[in-house]
C-alpha cells in the first residue's frame, strides 16, 4: 500500500497496473486477484470500492502488447506497475523470455513508472 501511495504522490497519477492472478495488488486493496470483473474495473469482492477498482487495470501476465496498449490508452495517468516476477497465485507462472527485461526498456523509453 505504501508503494502505491508513494507512486501516486510522486507522479500525481491515479491508475495502478497489476496482472491477473497476481496477489500483490490484491493484498493492497486494489481489486480481486485474477478476477475477470476486475479487468473491467468492477469490484469482484466486498470491501473494494468501485471508485478504487476503476483505478486498477488488471492485465494478462506475459502480454507486453497489453502493457503497451494500457500506456497508450492512459497516457500520463498510470502511476505504477505492480509486477511479480513469477506469478504464484496461479500455479507459478514463469515469465516469458525477455518479459521482465522489457519492463526496464519500457520504463526508460516511456519514463513513466
Amino acid at each position: 500500500m505504501s508503494a502505491i501511495r508513494l507512486a501516486r504522490a510522486v507522479t500525481s497519477r491515479k491508475i495502478i497496473v497489476k496482472f491477473e492472478a497476481a496477489t500483490t495488488a490484491t493484498r493492497m486493496g486494489c481489486c480481486e486477484a485474477g478476477s475477470g470483473v476486475a479487468t473491467f474495473g468492477i469490484p469482484g469482492s466486498a470491501g473494494v470500492p468501485e471508485e478504487i477498482a476503476h483505478l486498477t487495470l488488471a492485465l494478462p501476465y506475459n502480454d507486453l502488447a497489453a502493457v503497451e496498449a494500457a500506456f497508450a490508452a492512459h497516457p500520463d495517468a498510470i502511476a505504477a506497475v505492480i509486477l511479480e516476477p513469477v506469478v504464484g497465485n496461479a500455479g507459478c507462472i514463469a515469465p516469458a523470455p525477455g518479459y521482465l527485461a522489457a519492463f526496464a526498456l519500457l520504463r526508460s523509453a516511456k519514463a513513466r513508472c
